[in-house]
């Protein structure tokens, strides 16, 4: 590491792994890749990444009413999530997809 982090304040602590979670997030490389580059011990780096996805906010729900002819009314359904990614849908029978993204975001 460029510093020695361990030994720091938990304020610095907590600066210095937002900062390089930022930092990777906007890289494009792996969380392996990112660490190898900066120094960074990799168990370290997916603590922190763990602790900052707690503090998030919790995921919620909207009810949504889908058109009663889907072969005639073809939509987009967005979900836009807290960090920013949104996931979309297109066609004109999304149940089987919904269905099968709600189960997935479930397993999270």
């Amino acid at each position: 590491m460029h510093e020695d982090i361990d030994k720091q304040s938990t304020h610095k602590k907590h600066s210095f792994w937002e900062h390089h979670l930022e930092q990777w997030q906007q890289s494009g490389l792996s969380q392996r890749a990112y660490c190898h580059k900066h120094h960074l011990k990799t168990h370290q780096f997916y603590y922190w990444r763990r602790r900052k996805l707690k503090k998030q906010a919790p995921v919620s729900f909207l009810p949504v009413t889908l058109p009663t002819d889907p072969i005639r009314h073809p939509f987009t359904v967005r979900i836009i999530v807290p960090n920013g990614c949104s996931i979309e849908l297109e066609g004109r029978d999304l149940s089987e997809q919904l269905e099968r993204l709600v189960s997935i975001v479930a397993a999270l």
